[in-house]
């Protein structure tokens, strides 16, 4: 049966081999046919990375390592664990990975298993045996395992907290080689957490992590490239090495770097002629979020309406929702009510963002002075508890918009608005309200005789409350004779 397979996996892999293929395949080839699994695990390392340009490469890759198994091969083990896990069979890949640790106690299986007891996947989550299997995986040289040690320690699972512990586990693998734990490093320099705060040592790391990164970076690692030109730009502060990095990475076919390089010029070197340059080429490559940030700069810095509505339209067609209720907004901001009303009504249908919609609805129709409709829009809010449709409606009782001022059910729903989850604005709102109800008449006019009973120092604050009660419509104060009336722009 196993003759078969092997058969079978070699004769399909030959009939699509490139010519440039063959002198290694032949090789290996003859390797297996003698029952070579270090061969059979090469191959499928192979396969695995599409080297031979295969529709099916995973399937082969699985054959070849399953076959590699059978002759006891650790690594194979171990392999096929990781593509198990990958495609979400847990179980199946904790037993590759106890089977590696049983036969060899082999360090990466060791580790990998470690994570599943860590996670609880496929297993039972034991943070203590997690930490016991990490230890072996490390006294095995497993940089990766000293990494893991040092997140235990820092979390006080499987093992009590001990910070000196855990930056002594991150420096054991950061100088064995994990770039991981390099760069973890710099940021505890950098921010002073568990060590003292030191910029030359958060410089120190941080340049250990790139020469360990440009290792990989050699031999076309996109990842690694990647990851270079993000710590150079994040951490080191060389924009202009970062972009020569991020064009590395560009010219190895990765597409998230033309919006890294309009993200420097735009927020680091303040160019918006090579931001938008850079930002419409990631746009083009599907970036919505580049999309986006061009709606926004045109909107924002270049007052180009048209520009900016052409570009949220393209953000939303991308994926971005955000860009859906910004094209309403911009629709609004135009006067274009029922455009912006069909943009926050499509809002208002997407999943997760049905009361960002509604919110936005209320607003719209309270803008156009349409005090009915957006009341409506905001007690759909209120019903459903949203802190912001219960402010919305206080705010309509507080000022008597479009019905009858009513403090106390103004304060009725400040409160609820509390509950939900807004104190400090609610909590505001209450106090201004108090104070309208205390110092004003039925008209909105401040008593002078009411206002002089408080001290200096409350008539400033009561003087800044009023001012802030509304600040979407702008309240005013204008004096008239021995009072002062609250005007509602």
């Amino acid at each position: 049966m196993d003759e078969s397979i092997k058969i079978s996996v070699l004769n399909d892999i030959r009939k699509h081999l490139r010519e440039e293929d063959r002198e290694q395949f032949s090789y290996l080839e003859g390797l297996i046919e003698n029952n070579q699994s270090k061969a059979m695990l090469e191959l499928g390392d192979l396969c695995l990375d599409n080297h031979f340009s295969r529709t099916n490469h995973i399937e082969q890759a699985v054959s070849l390592y399953q076959l590699a198994i059978k002759y006891g091969n650790t690594e194979a083990m171990n392999r096929y664990g990781v593509l198990c896990f990958n495609t979400g069979e847990y179980e199946t890949a904790c037993e590759m990975f106890h089977l590696a640790v049983r036969q060899e106690k082999n360090s990466t299986a060791l580790t990998n298993l470690a994570k599943m007891y860590y996670q609880g996947l496929g297993v039972k989550k034991e943070y203590n045996q997690a930490f016991c299997l990490f230890h072996q995986a490390a006294e095995l040289g497993d940089n990766e395992a000293m990494f893991w040690l040092g997140k235990c320690y820092y979390q006080g699972l499987g093992v009590e907290k001990d910070r000196i512990k855990e930056i002594e586990w991150y420096k054991k693998a950061a100088e064995s080689g994990n770039t991981e734990a390099s760069l973890h490093l710099g940021l505890l320099y950098k921010r002073g957490m568990g060590v003292e705060k030191n910029k030359a040592q958060a410089k120190r790391w941080y340049e250990k992590a790139v020469n360990q990164y440009e290792r990989e970076a050699l031999v076309g690692s996109i990842e690694a490239t990647n990851q270079i030109a993000m710590i150079y730009y994040k951490h080191l502060k060389d924009n202009k090495v970062a972009i020569n990095w991020y064009l590395k990475a560009r010219e190895l076919g990765d597409e998230e770097a033309d919006y890294f390089i309009a993200e420097i010029y735009d927020e680091q070197l303040n160019n918006l002629s090579s931001a938008i340059e850079w930002y419409g080429k990631s746009a083009k490559l599907g970036n919505s979020d580049a999309a986006l940030r061009l709606a926004l700069i045109y909107e924002e810095d270049k007052k180009d309406e048209r520009n900016s509505i052409k570009w949220f339209e393209k953000a939303y067609q991308l994926g971005s929702v955000e860009a859906l209720e910004f094209l309403g907004d911009a629709y609004k901001n135009q006067s274009n009510f029922d455009k912006a009303k069909e943009c926050y009504e499509e809002l208002m249908h997407l999943e997760n963002h049905q009361e960002k919609g509604i919110l936005a609805l209320g607003n719209l129709h309270e803008e156009s002075a349409k005090y009915e409709e957006s009341k409506r829009y905001y007690e759909k809010l209120a019903q459903r508890g949203n802190k912001e449709g219960l402010l919305a409606l206080g705010d309509m009782y507080a000022n008597g918009k479009g019905l009858k001022k009513d403090y106390h059910l103004a304060i009725k729903y400040y409160e609820k608005a509390i509950k939900a989850g807004d104190y400090s604005i609610a909590e505001s709102r209450i106090r201004n309200v108090k104070i309208l109800n205390t110092i004003t008449d039925n008209e909105g006019i401040i008593q002078t005789d009411l206002y002089k009973q408080f001290l200096p120092e409350e008539k400033e604050w009561i003087m800044t409350d009023l001012r802030e009660l509304d600040r979407k419509n702008k309240v005013i104060r204008v004096k008239s004779g021995s009072t002062y009336k609250l005007f509602l722009k």
